[in-house]
């Protein structure tokens, strides 16, 4: 990795004295993030993002995993087979 000479290390270490290796490591990727969100609002700035409405969209299914609402306890087998019945009449 090329690192630009004008980076001061020892100006970082003062700046982050006290800081533990989450710390750096959460700095860093923040930096990261700005950098790209502001190289993407310069790009939205050139050429705005449209959607072509031109061409014949697909829905694409998609499944959620966790993050969504509480689930209820896994159903017993009885439990599942009363539902069934109770679905299908």
């Amino acid at each position: 990795m090329t690192i630009s000479s004008s980076v001061d290390f020892d100006e970082i270490a003062a700046q982050t004295e006290g800081f533990s290796g989450a710390d750096l490591q959460a700095l860093v990727y923040n930096a990261n993030l700005e950098a790209v969100h502001s190289l993407l609002d310069v790009q939205h700035e050139e050429k705005p993002l449209t959607r072509d409405t031109t061409s014949n969209d697909e829905l694409i299914p998609y499944v959620v995993f966790g993050g969504g609402a509480k689930s209820k306890a896994p159903r017993t087998r009885a439990e599942e087979a009363d539902y069934q019945r109770r679905v299908s009449t």
